[in-house]
């Protein structure tokens, strides 16, 4: 099997020649010593290095990735201002925090002023990353922030955890608002030959949702169906991406077409309840403990958390192996190789351990 056959074997809860490995994202500072480690310099000459089984597109929708002809505002304190009119920095060894927001009130709402979804620029890296690879691996197109996140960035997250409960009229409005960009983000994201399309709301805090499943089925459940009908309609998997124990929601998730679940964060909803109460129905990417085992475990710790994932979720396909985040500079590299050796040389069907 090529990578791409192995991928779309795996999420079509079949068996592969052997797991799929998938990247889930590297910050600046790992990239780096990775292109080191490896002697290249290019993301994809990296991921053949490791011999990854997918590529992962983020489409600049202008909350941290932006089209190609548009460059963040520098304020005179060094903070930047996105497309969306969010200000935020960059630590050295961290991802973009968000400091402030730019809806306030209702009068804000109104007056705002929504990027282009239909920006040409916006979808340069997909164009070129499918006309290059897309009979070989598994290519996965990503929109990095869903309705709920991009509503907080907008208006800040306590603010609109308020709105939930005291102001639904404005929850509406803000996200059908939302709702209609990106359906047209998504819809011309849609048209590029892609193999998977992923989706993306950070719904959980480590122990259960940000909020009571009735508050997703109220505002979010519809919305996110109206925008999943767009890759269903031309057959295209669908991803949906949240940290945190949403196990709650699993069943709506699948009801509203989700295939498949990311990132499965172990220290928050047990990957193997997953699979027994919904392996028929949806596979998981992802599963490797990016909180402990990746940052501060032995090589032995990583060996027996593949080994732990490959016996209780890899029977029957429905696992893409991955680190549940983003690596961050706290992961030793020897670390992060040390899950890629394991899961190749463990993962082979029949499943033998």
């Amino acid at each position: 099997m090529n990578h791409k056959e192995r991928v779309l074997a795996a999420i079509n809860l079949e068996e592969p020649d052997r797991i799929p490995i998938s990247p889930s994202g590297f910050h600046k500072i790992v990239l780096e010593k990775l292109f080191m480690y490896f002697n290249v310099n290019d993301t994809i000459e990296l991921y053949k290095k490791l011999d990854l089984d997918a590529i992962i597109v983020s489409i600049a929708d202008g909350m941290i990735t932006y089209p190609k002809n548009f460059i963040p505002k520098e304020l005179p304190n060094g903070s930047l201002i996105n497309e969306w009119n969010v200000r935020y920095i960059v630590p050295p060894d961290r991802d973009h925090i968000f400091i402030e927001h730019p809806i306030k009130n209702w009068e804000d709402l109104d007056k705002y002023s929504f990027p282009d979804p239909y920006n040409y620029y916006r979808f340069i890296e997909i164009e070129e990353i499918v006309n290059k690879y897309s009979e070989e691996y598994a290519i996965v197109a990503s929109i990095d922030f869903g309705l709920f996140e991009k509503a907080c960035l907008l208006r800040g997250i306590s603010p609109f955890l308020m709105d939930l409960y005291k102001n639904p009229i404005f929850v509406e409005k803000i996200l059908n608002k939302l709702t209609e960009f990106d359906s047209k983000l998504i819809d011309e994201l849609c048209k590029y030959d892609i193999d998977i399309f992923f989706g993306s709301d950070d719904l959980g805090t480590q122990h259960s949702l940000f909020f009571p499943p009735e508050i997703f089925r109220k505002f979010f459940k519809e919305r996110w169906r109206k925008l999943l009908e767009i890759p269903r309609n031309k057959r295209i998997p669908i991803m949906f991406h949240s940290d945190g124990n949403i196990e709650k929601i699993i069943p709506d998730l699948i009801d509203i077409g989700v295939n498949i679940l990311n990132p499965i964060q172990p220290r928050a909803l047990n990957p193997k309840i997953v699979k027994e109460k919904y392996g028929e129905k949806i596979a998981q990417w992802g599963t490797i403990d990016i909180q402990y085992t990746l940052p501060f475990g032995t090589i032995n710790d990583i060996m027996n958390e593949v080994l732990n994932r490959i016996k209780n979720i890899g029977y029957d396909g429905g696992l893409v192996l991955a680190p549940s985040h983003t690596i961050l500079p706290d992961v030793p590299i020897e670390n992060y190789l040390a899950f890629i050796i394991a899961a190749k040389k463990y993962g082979i069907y029949p499943i033998k351990i």
